[in-house]
């Protein structure tokens, strides 16, 4: 089995996925719907204090003086601690080494960390996420604010991640990670996946949610709600049009997949983030 010691002759590619700043009023109650990361998700409260709710029973407090980094695989919900206004800098981003680990395969941030000149770091975050979200601004400065929150994150990173007791070193997992997220439209038949990786299906299940905390039928329908979700929140897409660009055949069946899945209809989750400020 190939082990971690490959990382030395692999590249390496940092990947700002979105740094969003939303902002929420005084006296809103909550903003409890339930969402899922498969990338490095780090969350700097700049007013207010929120509570994030993790699906294995831990949770924690994002105060103004802290960062909250939420794990990855696994849903959680966040919610307002007091009526006051709430403001938060979300940064999202993927480190890969070659084409198969990823930095969460082989470090963790805690769950929450509290860094020196924090003040600074979120006036940085501010003037990068500015750049980043608007479209017009010229490719070179909006490649200097990825730069920018690169370098804050490899300050992090440097003080505050840590190695996994077990970190992920199964190729052939990984390899059939991104087999499901390359294929995530795709029906899943564990029975295909299992013979691609040369494995029953029970060994394939024993080995994945060893590596990944989770069956591998469990790691492809979290990737297809959060890909529903973001085409749900697309403007102009019907769920209809949702529905089959997801590869469902029938929108009901999308909806009530949907709605075990996150807890609310598609209708409804829409309309639960469209009233957020």
């Amino acid at each position: 089995m190939q082990t971690i010691a490959a990382l030395e002759r692999e590249d390496f590619a940092f990947r700002l996925i979105s740094l969003p700043n939303p902002y929420h009023p005084e006296g809103l109650d909550g903003i409890g719907i339930p969402a899922i990361n498969h990338d490095v998700h780090l969350v700097h409260v700049t007013r207010g204090e929120v509570e994030f709710c993790l699906k294995d029973g831990r949770s924690v407090v994002g105060k103004p003086d802290c960062v909250v980094a939420i794990p990855p695989y696994q849903f959680y919900t966040c919610r307002q601690k007091v009526r006051k206004e709430l403001e938060m800098i979300n940064v999202h981003f993927k480190i890969t080494w070659g084409e198969r680990w990823t930095f969460q395969d082989i470090w963790e941030f805690p769950l929450l960390f509290r860094p020196e000149r924090l003040s600074a770091h979120v006036k940085a975050l501010r003037t990068y996420g500015e750049l980043w979200r608007r479209m017009d601004v010229p490719f070179p400065r909006r490649w200097r604010a990825a730069f920018g929150v690169h370098e804050l994150v490899n300050t992090y990173a440097s003080k505050y991640a840590r190695p996994l007791e077990k970190p992920v070193t199964d190729v052939a997992m990984l390899e059939t990670r991104r087999m499901i997220e390359d294929s995530v439209i795709e029906s899943f038949v564990a029975g295909s996946i299992a013979s691609r990786t040369g494995l029953s299906i029970a060994q394939l299940n024993r080995r994945f949610r060893r590596a990944f905390g989770l069956p591998p039928k469990e790691y492809w329908q979290r990737c297809l709600l959060r890909l529903a979700m973001a085409k749900l929140l697309e403007p102009g897409v019907s769920i209809k049009e949702a529905s089959d660009a997801l590869g469902f055949s029938d929108q009901f069946y999308f909806s009530r997949w949907f709605r075990r899945m996150q807890g609310t209809s598609p209708r409804g989750f829409r309309l639960r983030t469209e009233s957020l400020p």
